[in-house]
């Protein structure tokens, strides 16, 4: 395995961490912050609170609905790629001269 393979693997493996952890995130705030805010005083029409409850619920259930199936095909593409360049590295990536780090002398 080469170095750029390595660097390569422990990127997609950091991306990937902080995109779960922002998603994980992203619903712990707005399940938080329904349940504080269930009980306030309602303003009328143009709640605020209301609004942005509403907009958690919203991201709540979009993260329900359509997050999984992006992400499982998100997952996927990157799966089979990391798969194919461990089978076949050099088929990808080219060997050159400069790769190998081959001095040309006159």
């Amino acid at each position: 395995m080469t170095i750029n393979a390595r660097d390569n693997k422990l990127s997609v493996r950091i991306f990937s961490a902080v995109l779960c952890l922002a998603l994980i995130l992203t619903l712990f705030c707005s399940i938080l912050f329904i349940t504080n805010e269930r009980d306030h005083d309602c303003s009328g029409a143009d709640c605020p609170i209301c609004s942005c409850m509403q907009q958690c619920a919203e991201t709540l259930h979009l993260m329900g609905d359509g997050t999984a199936s992006v992400l499982f095909a998100f997952l996927f593409f990157i799966s089979s790629v990391t798969a194919i360049n461990a089978v076949q590295p050099e088929t990808l990536i080219p060997c050159t001269l400069v790769r190998q780090k081959v001095r040309l002398n006159n």
